[in-house]
C-alpha cells in the first residue's frame, strides 16, 4: 500500500524545479537502489529515494518532470516518516505557491494535510496490525519488509 502525491509545476513564469531542486529543498538524504535493491547514497536515477537518517524508516519515492512533482511513500512506516512526507509536500507547494496537490487522483489542499496524516498513521497501524495477525508466531511463513537501516543502509525500493 503506498500514498502518491503529484505537486502541478505552472511552468508560465518560472523555470520548474528540478531533480536537484527538490533534493536540495527538502534537506533530506538521498540515493537510488542497484539492481540488488541495495542504496546507492548520493546518486539519482529513475527511482530516487528521499529519507531522514535520523528516523530512518522505508523513505519515499520522488520523481520529477517539468509539468510534476512526484512523491510516494509506502505504507506501513513510522509516524516521524509520514510527517517528515507532508512537511516535504507544504514545502514544494509553498515553494511553487500552490495551495493544492493531488492525492491518489484527488485535488487536496494544504489546510488537509493534518487529516491526511492522521489517516495515513491509522492506515500503517491497521497494516501493522494485520500483518500480526496473519503472521503468528506459530506459523511458518515468511515475510520480507523493504526498509531502509542504519551501518549499511539498505533499502528495497520497488519503482
Amino acid at each position: 500500500m503506498s500514498v502518491t502525491v503529484e505537486i502541478r509545476q505552472k511552468t508560465i513564469f518560472r523555470k520548474p524545479l528540478t531533480l536537484e531542486d527538490v533534493i536540495r529543498l527538502s534537506g533530506l538524504s538521498y540515493g537510488t537502489a542497484d539492481e540488488n535493491f541495495r542504496l546507492i547514497e548520493r546518486e539519482t536515477g529513475n527511482c530516487t529515494l528521499l529519507y531522514d537518517p535520523e528516523t530512518l524508516a522505508r523513505g519515499m519515492e520522488l520523481s520529477v518532470n517539468e509539468n510534476a512533482i512526484s512523491l510516494k511513500l509506502s505504507l506501513p512506516t513510522s509516524k516521524a516518516e509520514i510527517r517528515r512526507f507532508y512537511e516535504v509536500v507544504k514545502l514544494l507547494c509553498t515553494t511553487l505557491k500552490t495551495k493544492q496537490f493531488i492525492l491518489e487522483g484527488q485535488t487536496k489542499m494544504l489546510r488537509d494535510i493534518n487529516t491526511l496524516i492522521q489517516n495515513d498513521m491509522n492506515a500503517s497501524m491497521g497494516a501493522l496490525e494485520d500483518l500480526k495477525q496473519i503472521f503468528r508466531p506459530s506459523c511458518r511463513q515468511n515475510l520480507i519488509l523493504f526498509l531502509i537501516r542504519s551501518r549499511g543502509l539498505r533499502t528495497g525500493i520497488s519503482c
